[in-house]
């Protein structure tokens, strides 16, 4: 029988391998983009959906939930900027 030290570190390894992994990053999905045309050029619109359902509309420098920024929107991905200026790219599916 093995030690009694070694059963408990293998109990404590078996809870944290069943455990999910906790999503790092922005809850939200894109899952779309808009693009208008304005005189200075084409401005594009994410389309963000929350993991309540509500559904976002955000352009470069738009705040949304959960203390992020948008730093930028292109025809297929969006980047968020986090409080500690980490950058999170969502992009389309």
């Amino acid at each position: 029988t093995p030690p009694a030290a070694w059963r408990s570190s293998a109990a404590r390894a078996r809870r944290a391998v069943s455990r999910p992994p906790r999503r790092v990053g922005p809850a939200f999905t894109l899952i779309g983009v808009a693009s208008t045309e304005t005189e200075g050029g084409s401005e594009r619109t994410g389309i963000l959906a929350a993991p309540n359902g509500d559904v976002l509309l955000a352009v470069a420098g738009d705040r949304v939930p959960g203390g992020y920024r948008v730093a930028a929107v292109d025809a297929s991905s969006v980047t968020l900027v986090d409080g500690a200026g980490a950058r999170h790219r969502l992009d389309l599916p």
